[in-house]
């Protein structure tokens, strides 16, 4: 009995020993595993690294959502599994956040993974360098390297939204602004500073029995650059019930802060003149650090008409004043409606003549020069049959083409609208005729101004013709010629201005009348005005040469003594 005892203490002794061991290995197992767990081998791409921003600057700019980009790879021999992005700066950079840790999807065995980190800006946001510090962080240590880059940051820059002019237009050749007639109101809205301005509405306000005819009242730009312009039009039309003289409007411009654009007040006047044609003004974006210009829908010469009152009244006074922009058989001449208003508008607010007596004909076809000045077959036309025998002083204004004959030894023509250059013997109205009927007039002066060239160089085919161009015919005696160039040149035009270069300096003369005025006199004679525009450093031939590069050079006939031009008050 005591060795089964002793047999069976022995064999539980054993099972128990054997039990131990294999708890041991259980536990060894374990460990075994978690080390030899195959690595990831994780790298940023070389030269993917890139920071993109929205107005494409490389700058992190007040009020703007940018990101770092990079490609991430794993060439290692396990699985890239609970990835970070880690993200710091070296610095606090104000108004600028983004997220200090980022989670990743797992990057598999050689695959690659595009990654963006976004950065946002506020209004918080100063001028300095974000030098950001990123990499990819793994659980076990496997992760990338640090890599460091260095953005500026840029303050916040307003716009400021403004009507930096305006101009009133006619819609059919009409002179002034009167009821029931449709107009166009231009306005130019600038971007007059720095920053872009987004969201911008800009709205009309009109009193009662005021109607915008055509369009909207509103207008709406997602983005004005800095010194960009829009051109805005409106078509109004005052109804009969209107009552008063003075037109109040009222445009309010918002942008998408609230507080970056400035309104504007407008007062129109029944009865006021009106400009003949749209004025076009192209763009213009400046950079950041070139100074913005507020643009203008007129000329500085046009401004200074639009302020002035007549020094003397000149109520017997008579005008003929043509401007051809619209050819049918040749190209059209940009400014000359420009010039033809622009000079009303003198003879009315400098010279003093009763709009009354001034005869302002855009366009005209043969037609219309034989109206007013008189055919072949009647010398006597509607200018003849208005003025007062020697006491009315007429002023003739033309800014169109003129062309030589060809087939009559090149005899000089003003070129209608509805005539072909190349028949101009037969639609064209002819110098001679011009000056023969002018010799009819019974007028006390005669002042004619031209800005076109007699050459055809412009809009005839046969070139040749050009060497054929004839004198001036004779002129009446009381006559005062003055053309914009010599009769083998052209006439060019100062684009800038929206004016023939001549009639330009011919206003010009007006706005400088003290520097005109050679003896200071308060006098300006012909000959005063003519060395004005003659001036080979800062007049006719001078801009001529340096805008167009062409040779342009006024001439003055008619002068046998020192006519005076215009009497101003000094």
């Amino acid at each position: 009995m005591k060795s089964l005892l002793t047999l069976a203490l022995l064999t539980l002794f054993l099972q128990m020993v054997l039990a131990q061991q294999k708890t041991i290995e259980g536990v060894s197992g374990k460990t075994e595993v978690n080390i030899t767990k195959a690595p990831p081998v994780l790298s940023i791409v070389e030269n993917s690294i890139k920071f993109t921003d929205s107005n494409g600057n490389n700058c992190i700019d007040a009020n703007e959502t940018c990101k770092i980009s990079f490609t991430l790879q794993n060439t290692g021999f396990g699985d890239g599994l609970g990835l970070k992005v880690l993200i710091s700066t070296l610095a606090n950079v104000p108004g600028v956040g983004f997220l200090k840790s980022t989670k990743l999807n797992t990057v598999k065995v050689g695959d690659k993974m595009n990654v963006e980190i976004p950065i946002v800006a506020n209004m918080e946001t100063t001028d300095g360098i974000a030098d950001f510090t990123f990499k990819v962080d793994e659980p076990s240590g496997f992760g990338t390297n640090s890599n460091e880059l260095s953005v500026k940051t840029l303050a916040f820059v307003n716009p400021w939204i403004k009507v930096v002019d305006y101009s009133v237009t006619s819609t059919s050749n009409m002179g002034n602004l009167v009821k029931v007639m449709p107009f166009d109101l231009q306005l130019l809205v600038q971007n007059t500073k720095y920053g872009k301005a987004e969201n911008v509405n800009v709205a009309l306000t009109l009193p009662e029995n005021i109607i915008v005819a055509k369009g909207e009242p509103n207008y709406n730009f997602s983005e004005i650059q800095p010194g960009e312009t829009k051109n805005i039009t409106y078509t109004l039309m005052v109804s009969d019930k209107f009552q008063g003289t003075t037109i109040p409007v009222n445009i309010k411009i918002t942008e998408k802060y609230g507080k970056y654009a400035e309104n504007k007040s407008v007062s129109l006047t029944l009865n006021q003149a009106l400009a003949a044609s749209k004025i076009e003004v192209k763009a213009n974006l400046n950079q950041q650090k070139t100074e913005i210009v507020e643009q203008s829908l007129n000329s500085d010469v046009d401004k200074f008409i639009n302020t002035c009152t007549p020094v003397v009244k000149n109520p017997n006074a008579f005008a003929v004043i043509i401007g051809n922009k619209s050819y049918q058989f040749t190209k059209s001449v940009d400014f000359a409606l420009n010039d033809a208003q622009s000079i009303k508008n003198y003879l009315i607010n400098v010279m003093g003549y009763d709009p009354v007596n001034i005869f302002y004909l855009p366009n005209a076809t043969k037609s219309t020069f034989e109206t007013y000045f008189g055919s072949s077959n009647n010398k006597h036309g509607k200018l003849y049959n208005n003025i007062k025998q020697n006491i009315s002083d007429v002023f003739i204004f033309y800014s169109g083409h003129g062309a030589p004959g060809l087939k009559d030894n090149g005899k000089g023509y003003f070129v209608p609208v509805d005539c072909d250059p190349q028949y101009v013997e037969q639609g064209g109205y002819p110098l001679e005729l011009f000056y023969s009927s002018l010799s009819e007039l019974p007028a006390k002066s005669i002042t004619v101004v031209t800005d076109a060239c007699f050459s055809g160089i412009n809009i005839l085919q046969n070139i040749s013709a050009l060497a054929k161009i004839a004198p001036l015919p004779s002129m009446p005696s009381k006559c005062v010629l003055l053309s914009s160039s010599k009769g083998e040149q052209p006439s060019s035009w100062y684009n800038e201005k929206q004016h023939g270069i001549f009639t330009y300096f011919f206003l010009k003369a007006m706005q400088d009348k003290e520097k005109c005025d050679a003896n200071q006199d308060g006098i300006i004679t012909y000959t005063e005005l003519f060395n004005y525009l003659s001036n080979t450093t800062e007049g006719v031939p001078y801009f001529a040469r340096s805008i167009n590069g062409v040779e342009q050079n006024p001439t003055l006939m008619g002068i046998t003594e020192e006519k005076i031009f215009i009497k101003y008050k000094k």
